[in-house]
């Protein structure tokens, strides 16, 4: 086997923390030694991890750099793994910092992340290197939104609404013409909506954040 790795996660109260870790542990090649960190107390991943830190937040920069230091010293960190996906343009532009102290990061270039977390910005991308994606369109205001649903074959097909730039679900929306009402009362899954649903909404907002369309994909 390879030498054991000891590796720092951030944002380890993320929903898909505890399998990552479970996968991360169930490697043939090597043991791994996690170190979880998080801005909260109660997030779950500090007590799955091997060890679990709280850390200042991304709004105090130097002090959670410095804290990230301190940790990765007392605890013979080699491997910096930014969970969540805010933490990954953080450490992107913090990648040379790290490495110059010997810590490997498991980051893409800066300028891959910002296309990466961007939606709109990752369709237009493949859209303009022939690679396949979704029809998509860019909507400010509901003139736009009315004129793009029928390139994305409502009302016959649904469609999806997202922010450009969201997390965890965050202003995604799979959009129907109409859903049965009591299938729409009880139903758990609160991103399938109905179109008046989302007309109304989008018209009750004085300012739009940055959004777009996309047909759905089974």
């Amino acid at each position: 086997m390879l030498n054991p790795l000891t590796v720092l996660a951030t944002s380890v109260g993320t929903e898909s923390f505890p399998a990552v870790i479970r996968a991360l542990k169930a490697n043939t090649e090597r043991e791994l030694r996690i170190i979880g960190v998080d801005i909260r107390s109660t997030a779950s991943g500090l007590y799955l991890a091997d060890r679990g830190f709280l850390v200042p937040p991304r709004s105090q920069p130097e002090q959670l750099l410095q804290r990230l230091d301190a940790i990765c010293s007392a605890e013979r960190v080699q491997l910096l793994y930014p969970f969540s996906t805010e933490d990954q343009e953080f450490f992107a532009s913090a990648v040379e910092r790290f490495r110059a102290k010997g810590l490997g990061v498991i980051v893409s270039p800066l300028a891959a992340v910002h296309t990466a977390n961007d939606k709109l910005r990752l369709y237009e991308f493949a859209h303009s290197h022939g690679i396949p994606c979704p029809t998509f369109r860019s909507v400010c205001n509901w003139e736009e939104f009315q004129q793009a649903v029928p390139t994305l074959g409502f009302p016959e097909h649904p469609f999806v609404l997202k922010l450009n730039r969201g997390t965890g679900a965050q202003g995604f929306k799979v959009i129907y013409p109409s859903l049965d009402p009591y299938q729409r009362l009880l139903d758990r899954d609160n991103r399938i909506v109905t179109f008046q649903e989302v007309e109304r909404w989008l018209k009750a907002i004085a300012h739009w954040p940055p959004l777009h369309l996309a047909e759905e994909l089974p």
